[in-house]
């Protein structure tokens, strides 16, 4: 499942350069670096990463499943995002208290699905800088922009001002699908990928999604576009239906079981995980099975798929 990134963009301007250097030279005197390093530390030491050894934490698909590798991994991205911003970030105290909170209620080891990472922003962990840029006022990216506000792609012209999100039917910023802050769509909307631009397309964006409302009963689906209470799910061709086609479509019931045809890792029950090769749910593999790290699909393994090249070793990986 992909993480959260948190970008860092180059060139820094002299006075967040300055922030910078100060920040990787230990300078202790800032409150907010202080601040940093304190939820940095409570961050690492959570009761969701308890279960997870050294060894795992060495491993580089720690950091993606988990936000940050180590403490000091988070104090760098932090205070390199901060000093980035120039002041359109600000540290936010209870975001990284309710962030703390909830990452240490929250089972160790567990596959960080949409669900999860959903849970992780409505507790604040996506906010613990938050940004201070209201409607109109320039952006680089939607972290800079106050809670409800995104930032558009950076146009031509090399700026872009925060703003609300699109109404139904126009275009939205991909990169905000999951946001719970920074929502690329006006409530109740989605933004879903619809197509391409034809070659040569304005760079970015060039993929171009829509806000759109969720998928009803009976529409053809692909990843998490139904509606509440819906799932995603293949349904054969109606025989008795001659205009018919086999298709995955938005319908009430269970996910997908063992065998079962899926598209991606959501559209499986609790403990399979999708096999997008053969297009089918499976059991996750325990140590020692074979696994793929090419094209692997995501949670193959109930631990993490170790080797070189395209094929490796299912291991324990944080309690796993």
């Amino acid at each position: 499942m992909p993480r959260s990134t948190l970008t860092v963009r180059l060139p820094l301007s002299a006075a967040a350069l300055t922030l910078l250097v100060a920040a990787c030279n230990g300078d202790e005197g800032s409150p907010t670096s202080a601040a940093i390093r304190s939820f940095c530390t409570r961050y690492a030491d959570a009761s969701a990463f308890a279960c997870c050894s050294a060894e795992d934490r060495a491993e580089p698909s720690f950091g993606a499943r988990y936000r940050y590798a180590t403490a000091n991994d988070c104090i760098n991205v932090l205070t390199a995002q901060e000093a980035s911003a120039e002041g359109r970030q600000a540290f936010d105290g209870a975001a990284a208290d309710s962030c703390i909170a909830h990452l240490s209620s929250r089972q160790c080891g567990i596959p960080v699905t949409q669900a999860v990472v959903r849970a992780e922003q409505e507790a604040g962990c996506g906010r613990v800088l938050v940004g201070r840029a209201a409607e109109g006022q320039q952006c680089q990216s939607s972290d800079d922009c106050a809670i409800g506000l995104v930032c558009p792609p950076i146009a031509d012209t090399g700026s872009a001002v925060c703003a609300k999100p699109a109404p139904a039917g126009q275009e939205c910023n991909g990169q905000q699908v999951a946001s719970i802050d920074h929502p690329g769509c006006a409530d109740g909307l989605s933004c879903f990928f619809v197509g391409e631009n034809p070659a040569g397309c304005p760079t970015p964006p060039c993929n171009v999604f829509k806000c759109v409302l969720p998928f009803e009963e009976g529409d053809q689906c692909a990843g998490n576009e139904c509606a509440d209470g819906l799932v995603c799910k293949f349904v054969p061709a109606d025989p008795g239906n001659p205009g018919d086609v086999d298709a995955f479509r938005c319908v009430r019931g269970q996910p997908a079981g063992v065998g079962e045809r899926c598209l991606a890792f959501e559209h499986c029950a609790q403990g399979l995980y999708c096999d997008t090769g053969a297009q089918q749910c499976a059991e996750r593999k325990t140590d020692g099975a074979d696994c793929r790290i090419g094209n692997n699909p995501l949670y193959e393994c109930r631990g993490n798929c170790k080797g070189t090249g395209d094929f490796g070793t299912c291991a324990s990986f944080c309690g796993n």
